[in-house]
C-alpha cells in the first residue's frame, strides 16, 4: 500500500508512530512516537508532502516514509491479520489531501530488501519471552528448532519479564558481540556472553508487554490524595468526552446535551481543584472547557451543528493544553501531577 499526502498540522512535527486499532473500542501503540529525518517538515505555509508505504510479507511488516524504512515489525503475522484490507484514518486537527492511494503486490526486489537489512538496523520484534540471562537481559524464544535464540539487552528492567508471554522489543539489531551494542557483553556473565556470541540480538530502547506497557520504564510513585482526587475527575470526564463525540457524529441532540452537561459539571470541579492549588493556567483551561461544554448544551438544543462542532474542538484543545503542562503519564498508564509544576 502506497500513497502520498499533504498536511497542515497544528504543531509541526517530524516523528513517526504506528498504532493498532480494534474499531473505536481499542487503540494500542505498536511503534511509539520516534523522531525521523525521513519525514518532511512543513514549510513556511504549513504544508508538507510525504509518501507513506506499508509493505506486508509473511515475515514482517515494514513502514516507509519517502522510501525510507522508519521501522520494521518482524513476527507481525502472529499479532496482525491484514486480510488484504486497507484504508485511511486522519487524526484530529489536520487538513490532509491524499493522492495515489492503493494497494499492489510487493515486487521481488522489495521482498528481498525486507529480509536483508543492514548490520545494525532499527527493528520491532514481536515474540515470546524466554529465560532471563541477567537483570537487564533475556532471550526471545525460537520459532523453530533450527532458529537461534535472540538476545535482548535493555537499559533497565524494573518490571519483570514474564516467561512464555508475548513481548514487543524495539531497538538496534545485529549479531551479538559484533561491537555495535556498547556495554552489552559486560551485562552478561562471561560464559553466557561466549554462549550467545554471534546470535541475533537487540539493544532495546523499549520492551512492551502484551498490554503495551513499556517494561523498561519506572513505575509511578504512590498516588497522593490530590492525585487520586484529580484522577477520579478525569475518569468521569474521559468517557463523557468520548460519548459526546459519538453523539455529535450521530447528530443525537438529546445525547449531546446529556454528555455535555456532565462535562460542564465535572469541569466545574476541575476548575475548583486547580484554583485551590493556585494554578492559574490550569484553572483557566478548566474554566474554558466548562464554558465550551455549556455552549454545546445551548446550541445542541437549537440544532446548531457548526457551533457545536467548533466548541467540541476548542474543548479538546483545553484538555490537551492542561495535560501537556500538568499531567505526567507513566508506562503502566497511570497519571501523576507533574512535580515541576
Amino acid at each position: 500500500m502506497k500513497d502520498s499526502f499533504s498536511a497542515r498540522p497544528q504543531q509541526p512535527s517530524a516523528r513517526t508512530s504506528v498504532k493498532r486499532r480494534d474499531g473505536d473500542a481499542t487503540t494500542e501503540t505498536i511503534l511509539p512516537k520516534t523522531a525521523s529525518n525521513a519525514v518532511k517538515k512543513p514549510d513556511a505555509s504549513g504544508r508538507s508532502v510525504n509518501v507513506l508505504e506499508v509493505r506486508v510479507t509473511g515475515a514482517s511488516i515494514e513502514f516507509l516514509v519517502n522510501d525510507t524504512v522508519v521501522n520494521r515489525w518482524s513476527g507481525a503475522a502472529r499479532a496482525v491479520k491484514t486480510q488484504g484490507t486497507y484504508g485511511i484514518r486522519v487524526n484530529h486537527f489536520l487538513d490532509v489531501q491524499i493522492d495515489g492511494f492503493g494497494a499492489s503486490p510487493a515486487s521481488e526486489s522489495q521482498t528481498r530488501s525486507t529480509s536483508n537489512g543492514s548490520d545494525a538496523e532499527t527493528v520491532a520484534l514481536t515474540a515470546t519471552a524466554g529465560a532471563m540471562l541477567s537483570p537487564v537481559a533475556f532471550v526471545l524464544k525460537r520459532e523453530s528448532a533450527s532458529d537461534p535464540e535472540t538476545v535482548v539487552v535493555a537499559p533497565a528492567l524494573p518490571q519483570p519479564i514474564d516467561p512464555n508471554r508475548l513481548v514487543t522489543v524495539f531497538g538496534k539489531s545485529a549479531p551479538f558481540g559484533s561491537g555495535f551494542e556498547s556495554g552489552a557483553l559486560a551485562r552478561l556473565s562471561p560464559d553466557l556472553a561466549a554462549k550467545y556470541r554471534g546470535h541475533p540480538s537487540v539493544m532495546a530502547t523499549a520492551v512492551l508487554s502484551e498490554t503495551m506497557i513499556d517494561l523498561t520504564k519506572p513505575l509511578p510513585p504512590p498516588a497522593t490524595a490530590d492525585e487520586e482526587a484529580l484522577d477520579g475527575l478525569m475518569k468521569r470526564i474521559a468517557p463523557a468526552f468520548a460519548s459526546l463525540r459519538q453523539a455529535i457524529a450521530a447528530q443525537n441532540a438529546d445525547s449531546v446535551r446529556q454528555h455535555a452537561s456532565t462535562l460542564a459539571q465535572e469541569f466545574t470541579k476541575v476548575e475548583a481543584f486547580w484554583e485551590a492549588k493556585s494554578k492559574s493556567d490550569a484553572t483557566k483551561w478548566a474554566r474554558n472547557a466548562r464554558l465550551e461544554a455549556e455552549v454545546i448544551v445551548r446550541d445542541a438544543a437549537s440544532n446548531q451543528s457548526a457551533p457545536v462542532t467548533e466548541a467540541m474542538r476548542t474543548l479538546g484543545q483545553q484538555c490537551q493544553s492542561c495535560h501537556a503542562m500538568h499531567r505526567e503519564q507513566f508506562a503502566n498508564g497511570a497519571f501523576r501531577i507533574k512535580k515541576s509544576r
